[in-house]
């Protein structure tokens, strides 16, 4: 069984390594598509961050990196570029830059995905949602495809826990997250603009009980507590890994 992964990037410098030396040793190639501007549907200012800063952590991070530019306009075309490899491997595994696995878990899921002979799409349960820092989450159903194969048709859900970081980033991160976000129209709909959201999310505690999802009134009313200890150990060095509030 040969598998290759690759990250959609724009941004991500904050958990790019982790990220990647998370799931270095279970693939053969991590195939970086980069697009210097926005391709989820909204474009704003500068990246806060540059290409040769995210260059130099994604190599620094594994010498399996391949480093592509993609020019697409949108998600789905953007990760679609994955497709130029795909004749190259059995497995392909995809993992967002602020996206953590715990290897042995991980393992484990690429294998029961490899066996099965009927779906061709995976989605991943599992996902917990950092929340302002590595003591709290947000809870939510969702199971995002993390694993694809040539052969099958349709999509199953694996089991197979792994960390979200998006909403545990610097505030900077998470006002340009916001920007350019996939949801907007969404995020404009619940709560009238982009910044009346950011002003929602920023006023919360732990002792919050409100709607705090971007896109849905119906999940993340309310941070649970989060066992941190629990994380694989490469987190435990993390520049985040003791802050109280990282926004």
């Amino acid at each position: 069984m040969k598998t290759y992964a690759y990250i959609a990037l724009h941004y991500g410098a904050e958990y790019l390594d982790a990220s990647i030396r998370s799931y270095a040793d279970l693939v053969e190639k991590i195939i970086i598509l980069y697009s210097p501007k926005a391709s989820y549907g909204t474009r704003a200012g500068a990246c806060p961050e540059t290409e040769n800063q995210l260059k130099e952590i994604a190599f620094n991070a594994s010498n399996k990196v391949v480093w592509k530019h993609v020019s697409e306009k949108s998600e789905g075309g953007h990760r679609g570029v994955h497709k130029q490899y795909f004749n190259e491997c059995d497995i392909m595994f995809t993992s967002d830059a602020d996206e953590v696995w715990w290897d042995d878990k991980l393992e484990a899921t690429i294998k029961e995905a490899y066996d099965d002979k009927e779906f061709s799409h995976f989605g991943v349960n599992g996902k917990v949602d950092l929340w302002r820092s590595f003591d709290n989450q947000m809870i939510d159903w969702f199971a995002p495809v993390r694993i694809l194969k040539n052969k099958g048709k349709g999509q199953r859900n694996i089991d197979c826990p792994y960390l979200h970081f998006g909403y545990a980033q610097s505030w900077e991160i998470i006002e340009y997250k916001m920007s350019i976000h996939g949801h907007i129209g969404e995020v404009r709909k619940l709560y009238g603009s982009v910044q009346n959201y950011l002003n929602v999310i920023k006023g919360w505690t732990v002792e919050s009980d409100g709607k705090f999802h971007p896109a849905s009134r119906d999940i993340w009313k309310k941070s649970q507590p989060y066992d941190k200890s629990l994380m694989p150990d490469l987190m435990k060095d993390h520049k985040y890994y003791n802050t109280e509030n990282i926004w």
